[in-house]
């Protein structure tokens, strides 16, 4: 497998995207820097899971701005297979700002922005999370901007980026960010509405890469580069590369709309909600046309990588509980249907096929701990469909040379949530039973004080066992060398 991801995008977007990354730095400079994925559990409701209520217009203006010093280091080594050119040592400065500022009764201005350096990227990762105006209303809210929604419990939990992009440099614990449009809410009784519609489209962004030599390269240890050879008529041939010129309309101006309907017996009763969209996939879809030039002084091929933008339509059913009597649970049900896709003569081109994506979610109160509370949960995730052959004359016969649709085929989780006093930590194990891969991953905060708090987190990748798996190239397989321990120390003004 090749491995192309959707951010190779990052790059193709050019000097259109540069142009929104710096308005965003004059317009929030004192916001800031990437923020870390958080609880694998969490509570799943974002600051503006809806438009009206005491959860968003309740509260007073506020102003959170964190810095942080972070190191992550992967430990596996090129022995193991962790991947040749890539950084084993990831030191990054992080800054985030988190602002609301009440502009009266019912008007509201939420800013949620992000930016981070890596040194060993050298690479600076701007992540505007949220940025929009809410006014209030009687029975009524609306909002103008990008801001995020639980459209999807499931697909926030499994962080699978079906309804909203993600912004991040690692893949294990990538978060959200939001859709940018005009968004309107209608409430009667227990009964919610929602309405989403943009003229504009904001693709995912990934680990940074660049072109050098006519190569992708990267020091970010979740990117994937692709071949620098192919088989040419039983004959190995050398792969040169090169970047497509995009107009950036061609990537930005795409239409989006989605529409919730959700039901609710009180704040921590039975809830149940239908989603639909028709927009853009998040990730933008690689096709690169094939060139060849076989004389026999330099012979080689050369590929010429083509961002294109790939609708689907996504349809949700989710039904469950917030809490009762400590108990916790949802069950998702998704369909997902691609557009119909073109492809270039002579190209080679990613291709998605309709799939149903089944999860679910069962968490309870565990006994206390010297005054704290624990929290036991499970999960599953199972998914059919989405992954097809490639599109164009020279993909090949019945497999891909991309990184799979969903990162997870059918997988299992189990997790504790523990604090007490100043200790807060989080375990989650993962079990891909598709790719018999296991994933551990600990996290603990402590916090020194209103200001000062500290974090170690760990994730250990591993083969269940020598069995042949029925997904050999799947996400977990695939960075299965990149268990990592990583510490930081945050600072909140």
């Amino acid at each position: 497998m090749i491995g192309f991801s959707s951010s190779w995008g990052t790059q193709a977007l050019g000097e259109g995207m540069r142009f929104f990354t710096s308005l965003f730095v004059v317009i929030f400079w004192s916001g800031g820097l990437f923020a870390e994925g958080g609880s694998l559990a969490g509570s799943l409701r974002f600051s503006s899971d809806s438009l009206r209520g005491d959860s968003l217009f309740g509260s007073q203006s506020s102003t959170n701005l964190s810095f942080n010093l972070m190191g992550e280091d992967y430990f596996a080594g090129e022995s193991l297979g962790f991947r040749s050119g890539a950084s084993s040592q990831l030191p990054a400065l992080q800054l985030r700002g988190n602002f609301r500022w009440r502009l009266g009764e019912g008007r509201l201005f939420q800013v949620d922005v992000a930016s981070r350096y890596s040194a060993a990227e050298r690479a600076h990762y701007f992540l505007p999370y949220e940025f929009y105006f809410a006014q209030e209303q009687k029975n009524s809210a609306w909002a103008i901007g990008r801001r995020r929604h639980l459209w999807s419990r499931g697909d926030e939990f499994w962080r699978q980026g079906l309804w909203q992009p993600r912004a991040f440099h690692e893949k294990l614990t990538p978060e959200s960010a939001g859709l940018m449009g005009l968004w309107g809410e209608v409430s009667h009784g227990n009964w919610r509405g929602l309405i989403f519609a943009s003229p504009l489209f904001i693709p995912e962004f990934g680990p940074q890469q660049s072109l050098q030599e006519e190569q992708f390269v990267s020091a970010n240890p979740w990117f994937r580069p692709p071949a620098n050879q192919i088989v040419f008529n039983s004959v190995p041939t050398p792969v040169r590369y090169d970047l497509a010129q995009v107009r950036e309309s061609d990537l930005v101006n795409h239409p989006s709309l989605a529409l919730s309907l959700e039901h609710r017996s009180g704040p921590e009763g039975w809830f149940l909600r239908s989603t639909y969209a028709y927009k853009p996939m998040n990730q933008l879809v690689m096709s690169f046309p094939l060139q060849f030039a076989l004389q026999a002084q330099d012979p080689h091929v050369r590929l010429v990588i083509h961002p294109k933008v790939v609708y689907h339509q996504l349809l949700a059913l989710e039904g469950g509980v917030e809490s009762v009597e400590g108990v916790r649970a949802w069950l998702n049900v998704t369909r997902e249907i691609p557009d119909p896709q073109e492809v270039e003569v002579f190209a080679i081109q990613k291709a998605f096929a309709p799939a149903w994506l089944l999860s679910g979610f069962l968490e309870g109160d565990g006994p206390s701990w010297r005054g704290g509370q624990s929290h036991i949960y499970g999960a599953f995730f199972s998914v059919e469909g989405g992954d097809a052959p490639d599109l164009g004359s020279f993909a090949p016969g019945g497999g891909s040379l991309f990184e799979r649709r969903y990162q997870y085929q059918r997988a299992l989780a189990l997790g504790l949530r523990q604090s007490a006093g100043r200790w807060q930590w989080d375990q989650r194990w993962t079990y891909e039973v598709a790719q018999r891969m296991l994933w551990w991953n600990l996290r603990w905060d402590y916090l020194l004080d209103e200001s000062w708090s500290f974090l170690f987190q760990a994730d250990l990748l591993t083969l269940v066992d020598n069995k042949s798996p029925e997904v050999g190239d799947g996400f977990l397989r695939d960075y299965r060398a990149n268990d990592r321990l990583a510490l930081g120390v945050s600072y909140v003004f």
